[in-house]
């Protein structure tokens, strides 16, 4: 029963380090790409302040010359761009930040993969010689019991893990609602007030709540990691959600956006982060019902096990 509990510990060590691995292959595939990303943006924020910086100067004479349209819709314009274009440099260059320590965390935890399936495996080929030498007879059947198992607490160590991301993220993203309800009830989004320190609280609540996005944003990445793990030998597609987690950022900021310049309190962003929270909700639901599932599993496969000993042993 010990060999039996260490074993199935090991194999949930061995399951999370795997995770690990391709954890962590994808994040440097992504920090690659993000700094790509980020040479480009710094094009982009220089560009992007040029265009506002030459608008400003334009004579009327000039303006009709070169755009088509009204100079201060297209002041107005070219300043949500400039602004969007800064937003994005300043969200890829934290994230970066925090992808580069997280990789270091990982690859310390991999740097253990090797030591542990060689314990592992020994174990495993422990346990088959034990079976072979007390039940012969039982022995192919045993040890496909075994295997069943063994494979049903590495499925049952993805659910765990993804349940641990998931909860992460609900807990940042119960934080964000909460900052920007605070902004919401000061009413100062994009419109003057005569007190002059509620632009401060709000901007205050704004802040906290875009720092802890970036770190929200690597989380739903690394959701979506999971999920994919969780549903890789699944029939069934992802559901749509998980895929819109991709996106988090890109429809933050837009909501923002709007709640600045059209509804002047934020209220849309709102509404995104609450339905946002809906999808974590319905993914935790899933995670426990999968979770239920291979425990009702482990417990058929370990009584079958003791079932098909009792009734050999007992035969005479």
């Amino acid at each position: 029963m010990k060999q039996s509990g260490q074993i199935e510990q090991l194999i949930g060590e061995y399951r999370s380090l795997i995770l690990a691995k391709k954890h962590l292959t994808k994040l440097k595939e992504r920090i690659a790409s993000t700094e790509y990303d980020l040479k480009l943006l710094e094009r982009v924020k220089i560009k992007e302040y040029q265009d506002v910086r030459a608008l400003e100067t334009l004579s009327v004479s000039s303006l009709f010359q070169r755009i088509l349209g009204n100079k201060e819709e297209q002041y107005e314009i070219e300043k949500q761009e400039y602004l969007q274009a800064v937003l994005k440099y300043k969200e890829y260059a934290k994230t970066l930040e925090l992808m580069v320590y997280e990789q270091e965390v990982l690859e310390g935890k991999v740097a253990k993969e090797e030591k542990t399936f060689e314990l592992l495996n020994e174990m495993l080929l422990q346990r088959d010689v034990e079976i072979s030498a007390k039940y012969l007879h039982l022995r192919n059947r045993l040890i496909q019991i075994h295997k069943e198992i063994d494979a049903t607490i590495g499925a049952q160590r993805e659910v765990h893990e993804a349940n641990i991301v998931a909860a992460k993220a609900l807990v940042r993203l119960d934080e964000m609602i909460e900052l920007h309800e605070k902004a919401y009830d000061l009413e100062a989004w994009g419109q003057r007030v005569e007190a002059p320190h509620v632009p401060y609280k709000v901007e205050k609540y704004v802040n906290e709540a875009h720092e802890i996005s970036m770190q929200l944003k690597l989380t739903l990445l690394e959701l979506k990691d999971e999920m994919d793990d969780v549903f890789s030998d699944s029939p069934f597609k992802i559901y749509s959600p998980i895929q819109e987690f991709m996106h988090f950022h890109d429809i933050y900021y837009d909501r923002l956006l709007s709640d600045w310049v059209i509804q002047q309190r934020l209220v849309s962003v709102l509404n995104y982060l609450k339905g946002l929270k809906d999808n974590l909700s319905l993914i935790l639901k899933t995670l426990k019902s999968l979770s239920d599932t291979h425990a009702k599993k482990l417990d058929k496969l370990r009584q079958e096990k003791v079932d098909i000993i009792k009734t050999n042993v007992a035969s005479p």
